[in-house]
Protein backbone atom coordinates (compact mmCIF):
# COMPACT_ATOMS: atom_id res chain seq x y z
CA UNK A 1 0.00 0.00 0.00
CA UNK A 2 2.58 2.83 0.90
CA UNK A 3 4.62 1.70 -2.67
CA UNK A 4 1.22 2.41 -4.34
CA UNK A 5 1.34 5.36 -2.41
CA UNK A 6 4.38 6.79 -3.25
CA UNK A 7 4.36 5.64 -7.39
CA UNK A 8 0.83 8.00 -7.39
CA UNK A 9 2.86 11.29 -5.31
CA UNK A 10 5.86 10.50 -8.11
CA UNK A 11 3.39 10.92 -11.07
CA UNK A 12 1.62 13.42 -9.71
CA UNK A 13 4.22 15.40 -8.76
CA UNK A 14 4.61 16.54 -13.07
CA UNK A 15 1.81 17.97 -13.05
CA UNK A 16 1.56 20.04 -10.45
CA UNK A 17 4.93 21.50 -11.24
CA UNK A 18 3.66 21.72 -14.96
CA UNK A 19 0.96 23.95 -13.52
CA UNK A 20 2.84 26.50 -11.81
CA UNK A 21 4.06 27.25 -15.37
CA UNK A 22 0.72 29.29 -16.84
CA UNK A 23 0.88 31.84 -14.28
CA UNK A 24 3.92 33.31 -16.00
CA UNK A 25 2.63 36.08 -18.28
CA UNK A 26 5.16 36.34 -21.52
CA UNK A 27 4.96 39.45 -23.34
CA UNK A 28 5.97 39.08 -27.04
CA UNK A 29 8.13 42.21 -27.97
CA UNK A 30 8.08 42.79 -31.90
CA UNK A 31 9.80 45.43 -33.97
CA UNK A 32 6.01 46.90 -34.32
CA UNK A 33 6.29 47.05 -30.24
CA UNK A 34 5.35 50.63 -28.80
CA UNK A 35 6.15 51.59 -25.78
CA UNK A 36 4.21 54.06 -23.86
CA UNK A 37 5.59 57.37 -23.73
CA UNK A 38 7.41 58.52 -20.86
CA UNK A 39 10.03 57.82 -18.53
CA UNK A 40 11.01 54.52 -16.83
CA UNK A 41 12.31 54.67 -13.25
CA UNK A 42 13.20 50.73 -13.59
CA UNK A 43 13.05 47.60 -15.56
CA UNK A 44 10.20 46.49 -13.90
CA UNK A 45 8.23 49.08 -15.71
CA UNK A 46 9.69 48.56 -19.04
CA UNK A 47 8.94 44.76 -18.56
CA UNK A 48 4.75 45.71 -18.12
CA UNK A 49 5.58 48.49 -20.50
CA UNK A 50 4.46 50.98 -17.36
CA UNK A 51 6.29 54.28 -17.45
CA UNK A 52 5.53 57.48 -15.77
CA UNK A 53 3.63 59.34 -18.26
CA UNK A 54 4.31 62.57 -20.34
CA UNK A 55 1.44 63.79 -18.56
CA UNK A 56 2.58 63.21 -15.06
CA UNK A 57 5.89 64.63 -15.46
CA UNK A 58 6.43 68.37 -14.20
CA UNK A 59 8.12 70.22 -16.45
CA UNK A 60 7.32 73.73 -18.17
CA UNK A 61 8.39 72.16 -22.19
CA UNK A 62 5.12 71.79 -23.85
CA UNK A 63 4.41 67.85 -24.21
CA UNK A 64 4.71 67.59 -28.35
CA UNK A 65 7.73 69.88 -28.33
CA UNK A 66 10.66 67.26 -29.83
CA UNK A 67 12.87 68.95 -27.12
CA UNK A 68 10.88 67.71 -24.45
CA UNK A 69 13.37 64.62 -23.17
CA UNK A 70 16.29 67.26 -23.57
CA UNK A 71 14.91 69.37 -21.40
CA UNK A 72 14.17 67.34 -18.70
CA UNK A 73 17.51 64.97 -18.45
CA UNK A 74 19.46 68.33 -19.11
CA UNK A 75 18.60 69.22 -15.32
CA UNK A 76 19.68 66.76 -12.35
CA UNK A 77 16.05 65.87 -11.17
CA UNK A 78 13.13 64.92 -12.33
CA UNK A 79 10.07 65.69 -10.50
CA UNK A 80 6.40 64.08 -11.94
CA UNK A 81 3.40 63.07 -9.71
CA UNK A 82 3.13 59.36 -9.01
CA UNK A 83 0.09 57.56 -9.42
CA UNK A 84 -1.67 58.43 -5.91
CA UNK A 85 -1.37 62.04 -7.24
CA UNK A 86 1.82 62.88 -4.79
CA UNK A 87 4.61 64.69 -6.05
CA UNK A 88 7.72 63.05 -6.39
CA UNK A 89 11.19 63.55 -7.50
CA UNK A 90 14.29 61.01 -8.97
CA UNK A 91 17.88 62.09 -10.03
CA UNK A 92 17.94 62.16 -13.83
CA UNK A 93 21.03 60.27 -13.57
CA UNK A 94 19.09 57.27 -11.52
CA UNK A 95 16.02 56.49 -14.50
CA UNK A 96 16.32 53.35 -16.14
CA UNK A 97 15.26 55.60 -19.53
CA UNK A 98 12.59 56.96 -21.83
CA UNK A 99 10.15 56.26 -24.29
CA UNK A 100 9.57 58.96 -27.06
CA UNK A 101 6.92 58.17 -29.92
CA UNK A 102 6.83 54.50 -29.07
CA UNK A 103 10.50 54.04 -28.89
CA UNK A 104 12.89 53.20 -26.08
Amino acid sequence: MKKAYNILILLMLPIALYSQADSVTVVVYTPDFAFNDGIYLNFEQVKGNKPVPKTRIILSENLSSPLFFDKLLSGKKIFFYDENGLRKEVLADKIWGFSNKGVI
